[in-house]
Order: structure tokens, then sequence, then C-alpha cells
């Protein structure tokens, strides 16, 4: 018998559940009988104490009304549904004990689950670490949790009503534009943001759009993960990975990479790519090294002052321990590789200077390797510019003259 929502008799003497509705036959209106009595639907064993109590305090005179919220099995199939029932005595015998009673009956299953639903939503919303917001069709605030308030400054008293453009770190609107795309009811990507304290954070942001039935977006879903520093980590990394620390110039590792993409560029236009190899002839790093006193410790160290120099005579050097690597791209001729390296070798003929009172005169050693004249792949370029270095090296401290690596 599925009971739905309805108005309910019950006999206390027989323990007869049947169905009433209102008599409209005459000028009295009133409710009668409409269905054959039933016995009761079973209750639920652990609704069965409650019930009980809730049903004496009425009959005994304790509650003018009697109110219970339970389950029933009301078809004997083991399909249990919620009931809401509200009743009271409406007949008493001579001796004025209760002998039957009226009421309703309604139905509350769905309405269970539907707010069951919505608590277990609320305590996920709460618990989550990530920034939680729920917009309008105009992209106003109508709820947010208290990731929210954490990552964003603004507490929920302040957020609602507002609109998500609060959040635009130059006020250009841009990200209520992006939220406001309806040809995109699903999107991420990160985005500027300000706080409330007028601090920029990097926000990844998540967005769903909610249509209703007609497929109209009346609601928005953002979710605000704050990746500022794990951005600012992973550029350091990125940086570390790929720099020298002390002189801030490229590292083996990127000059190789960009290397072979000079060599693919050249390879595909038919043009050269020079490596230039530079080292100090003789013993010169631990010499310059050694003549610096510590009381000058807080003057830039030798590969920083050179590289320096470098930087002005020579487009994106590279640094590799003491070594100096250029990759020079676009040349004509082999001619081109040797007039860069003359222009570095007069570039050091100026003392470096160390502090106010140290000053020293370096002299480079430069090996050059050309693709593809001498190699056509990054290994070998460097490898032949290598031995040319130290061609040029063994022909003496003041050599000014770069040495052209052999053909492979």
């Amino acid at each position: 018998m599925g009971l739905g929502r309805a108005v309910l008799g019950f006999r206390l003497e027989h323990r007869e559940l049947y169905l009433l509705q209102a008599d409209e036959s005459g000028a009295d209106l009133g409710l009668v009988v409409a269905s054959p009595p039933r016995s009761l639907p079973v209750v639920h064993p652990h609704d069965r104490a409650s019930l009980r109590r809730r049903l004496r305090a009425h009959l005994r005179g304790h509650d003018s009304l009697f109110t219970s919220e339970h389950r029933v099995d009301p078809d004997g199939d083991g399909n249990w549904i919620w009931m809401r029932v509200h009743g009271r005595t409406v007949q008493r015998d001579d001796r004025g004990r209760p002998r039957r009673l009226a009421g309703t009956a309604r139905d509350t299953t769905a309405n269970r689950h539907a707010d069951a639903e919505r608590r277990i939503a609320s305590e996920v919303l709460r618990s989550m670490s990530e920034a939680v917001a729920v917009l309008d069709r105009e992209l106003h605030f109508v709820a947010v949790n208290p990731a929210f308030t954490q990552i964003t400054g603004y507490s929920d008293v302040e957020a609602l009503g507002r609109p998500f453009t609060m959040l635009d770190s130059d006020g250009d609107g841009r990200g209520g534009a992006l939220l406001a795309d309806m040809n995109r009811q699903h999107w991420q990507g990160n985005v500027w943001m300000t706080r409330r304290d007028g601090e920029e954070i990097l926000c990844h942001v998540k967005h769903n759009g909610i249509p209703d039935a007609g497929g109209d977006v009346n609601f928005h879903v953002v979710v605000l993960s704050d990746i500022t520093e794990q951005k600012r980590a992973e550029q350091e990394l990125r940086y570390l990975t790929n720099y020298d620390a002390l002189t801030s110039l490229p590292n083996r590792s990127l000059l190789s990479e960009r290397l072979a993409r000079a060599i693919v560029r050249a390879r595909r236009e038919g043009g050269h790519v020079a490596v230039l190899f530079q080292t100090w002839t003789g013993s010169r790093t631990s010499t310059i090294r050694s003549a610096m006193p510590p009381a000058t410790g807080s003057c830039a160290p030798p590969p920083n002052a050179c590289s320096t120099r470098w930087a002005r005579s020579t487009p994106s050097p590279a640094l590799g321990g003491d070594e100096f690597t250029v990759v020079l791209e676009g040349l004509s001729a082999s001619g081109d590789a040797e007039e860069v390296a003359r222009q570095v070798i007069e570039s050091f003929a100026l003392p470096l200077v160390l502090d106010e009172h140290h000053e020293i005169t370096v002299s480079p050693s430069i090996g050059i390797s050309l693709f593809p004249d001498h190699a056509q792949v990054p290994t070998e370029l460097l490898k032949h510019a290598d031995t040319a270095m130290y061609k040029a090296k063994a022909a003496g401290r003041h050599h000014l003259a770069a040495v052209l690596g052999e053909h492979g």
C-alpha cells in the first residue's frame, strides 16, 4: 500500500488503519472512511521504541498532538520508506479513554535523501582546502566555503552579493569574462587575482556552469587553488637546472638544448652555426682567485666579472665550470665566427677590476667549431670546439688568436 500523502484514521482497539476523505454529500462537511481497514505497516525495528514513546505521551495527555517520523514497510517487501505522521485523538469512550485517532501521513523519503546529500555536500565544502564559490547568473557570489576566506581574505559576509570581478588583479574584469563565456560551461586555467589585502596571487581556476532544465546556465561553481608558491618553486628549480647560480649564465644543459635547436634551424635554412669555447690561458682562474685577499670577500668573484665582460662582447654566453661557451646562429661564413672571437679577446685587453684596490689582466683562449663544416650534432660540435680551445691555449697565455676545430 503506497501511502504517499494521505489523511488517515486509526482504531486503537483493533489496531486498524484506514484512509479518510472529505464528505461533500451534505451541508455538514466531515471525514468519512474511504478504504477498507488495513493492518498497520511494519515499523523499522530501530524506530519502534521512539514511536511507542511518542504515541504513549499523546494518549496519556502529555502531548496534545502526536508527531513522529519513522521508517515503515507499507507493502511488506522490505522496501523501507520514511513517513512523517501528525495526528490527534478524535474519539473517546465513556470513560474518556482514546478510541480513534485521525491525522496525516506523508512520505518524506526523497526529502530526507536530499537533506542528507545537502549536509554531506556542505561538510565536504567546509573541509576542502580549495576555495569554492557559487555564483549566480550575473556572476555575483551567493555562497563561499571557509577556504575561500583563507585564500582570498574575504569573509562570507564581505563576499556575498559582490561580483566575482572584485578578485581581478588589474580591474579589467578579465576573470569575470572568462566565466561569463556561456559557450564554455567548463573551463580551467591560471589567473592572477588580488586578495583583500592587495597581495596578488596566482590561482588555478576550475569553472563549471550549472544549467537548468532548459539548458540556461543560472549558477556557476568556481574552485580556486593558490599556486603562487608552487609556481615560484617551479621557476626557481627551472632556473637552478638551467643557469649557473654564480654568474646567472645558461649552464651546459641549457646550452646543449639551444645548440640543438640552432642546428635544426640552420639545417632547414641552409645556414651556419658556430660554437665558441673559451677558458683562461695557463692557470689564470686559480691565479685570479688566489690574488684576491680575504678582505675583498664582498667583491664580485672572478667568474662573475668575466661573465660580465663576455656578455658585453658576445650574444647569450653560457658557463660550464670555468669555461664560457657561445652559440652563434645565422652565420654566412666561418670568418664571422672568427671575427666574434677576436672581439672577445680584444675586450679582455683591459684589466678586470676586482675592487677599488685590486685589478688583474686575463687572456682568453678560444676554440671554434662550425656546423656543418666540422660536425653535424651538438655533442660533436662541443667536442671539436673543446679540442680547438686547448690548441689555442697551448699557443701561449697572451696568444690573441682563435683556432678552428679540425673537420671531424
